[in-house]
């Protein structure tokens, strides 16, 4: 019975993701909140959100991809990185929204991963060449971080956030 009602649980997961939260509709930190709280349910994975004040005034389209950069960076960490934590942050200052996802997993080799086959990894990288920036991931034995950075997404806050680690 318990693994039938994992299995359930996990196939929910799978189909939000297919049809997921329209940003349209609640705010990106929002968004992320359920995502946050669907990942914990499920797998019982610590996701830890921070974000700034102005994630709200982040716009649609930004909003959009960072969500979907966010949704498979955690996918990853969960399937293939087998991490038990994962950190999403979510800055915005002057007109620049940045966003991390650091995991405690295994890691991976980056180099002998072939983009091509990695649907993951590649689809994330056009999400970000869509918001004119590329994909930085840095991964090892001790976890993956990857961060996106995009300009134009509107007038924020001139604080910057401190160094992501």
């Amino acid at each position: 019975v318990k693994l039938i009602n994992s299995a359930i649980d996990r196939v929910r997961f799978m189909s939000r993701q297919l049809s997921p939260i329209s940003i349209d509709e609640v705010s990106l930190g929002m968004a992320l909140q359920r995502l946050a709280d669907d990942v914990h349910a499920i797998f019982g994975t610590q996701v830890t959100l921070r974000m700034s004040e102005d994630e709200a005034r982040i716009s649609g389209q930004h909003a959009n991809q960072f969500f979907r950069i966010a949704q498979e960076s955690i996918s990853n960490a969960l399937r293939h990185g087998q991490a038990t934590q994962i950190r999403v942050s979510l800055d915005a200052w002057e007109n620049v929204a940045r966003l991390a996802v650091c995991d405690n997993g295994v890691g991976f080799r980056f180099r002998s991963i072939d983009q091509n086959r990695s649907l993951g990894l590649r689809s994330m990288a056009i999400r970000a060449e869509q918001l004119q920036r590329r994909l930085r991931i840095r991964s090892t034995v001790r976890g993956t971080t990857l961060i996106v950075r995009s300009p134009d997404c509107a007038r924020l806050s001139p604080r910057r956030p401190e160094r992501i680690s």
